[in-house]
C-alpha cells in the first residue's frame, strides 16, 4: 500500500481475521445511539435482545457490546438496563399487570416472548380461545358450536354478524397453544 494510510492498511493487514472483526464492529459501533446495536438509528425490540444477550457481560470501550454499559462500570448489567428503558421507542407497559414493566419481566425470564414482539406471550391476544386458558382445542371448539349461529358474540371470530363456518375454519387454523 502506498499513501498516507499505507501505516493504517499494513497494520490492518497483520491483525487476525478475529482481530479484523472485532476492530470493524467496534469502528461501526461510533457515533451511535445509547443501546442501538443494530446502528439503524432507533432502539427497539432487536436492542433488546441484543442487550438481553450482553446482558452480565464485561464491557470495555473497545467492544462492539459497549453500547449497552451506559453507566461504563464495565459490566453490562440492571443497573444499564433501567437506562435502556428510558430510551427503547416500543411499548413497554404492564400488560399482565404484575407492577413490573414488560421488558424486565422478559429480561428476567418472568414472561416469555416467543413471537418477538416485545409483548409477554401471555397478553399477546388470542381470540379463538374462549376458555382463556392459552390453548385452542376442544373445549373452545365446544363454546364456538355452542354459539352456532348465533350474533354479537365473541365466538363470532370474523365479526360478519353469526357463527358459522368461517369462524370454524378461523378456530382449527389457530388450534393449539396461543403464539
Amino acid at each position: 500500500p502506498y499513501g498516507e494510510g499505507a501505516g493504517s492498511a499494513d497494520a490492518f493487514a497483520q491483525l487476525s481475521e478475529g482481530d479484523k472483526v472485532l476492530l470493524v464492529s467496534f469502528l461501526n459501533s461510533l457515533g451511535r445511539v445509547e443501546f442501538d446495536d443494530n446502528g439503524d438509528g432507533h432502539v427497539n425490540i432487536i436492542d433488546f435482545i441484543a442487550f438481553k444477550a450482553a446482558l452480565g457481560s464485561s464491557s470495555t470501550p473497545n467492544t462492539p457490546n459497549a453500547v449497552h454499559d451506559i453507566n461504563q462500570d464495565g459490566i453490562i448489567s440492571i443497573a444499564d438496563f433501567a437506562y435502556f428503558m428510558q430510551a427503547y421507542e416500543g411499548e413497554n407497559g404492564d400488560c399482565n399487570g404484575n407492577g413490573v414493566a414488560d421488558l424486565m419481566d422478559l429480561l428476567t425470564g418472568t414472561s416469555v416472548d416467543a413471537d418477538l414482539n416485545g409483548l409477554p406471550d401471555e397478553c399477546v391476544p388470542c381470540p379463538a380461545d374462549f376458555t382463556g386458558d392459552r390453548l385452542v382445542s376442544g373445549a373452545d371448539l365446544g363454546v364456538l358450536l355452542g354459539t352456532w349461529g348465533q350474533s354479537d358474540v365473541p365466538t363470532d371470530l370474523n365479526a360478519d354478524g353469526n357463527v358459522g363456518g368461517a369462524d370454524l375454519g378461523l378456530l382449527l387454523g389457530a388450534w393449539g397453544p396461543c403464539p
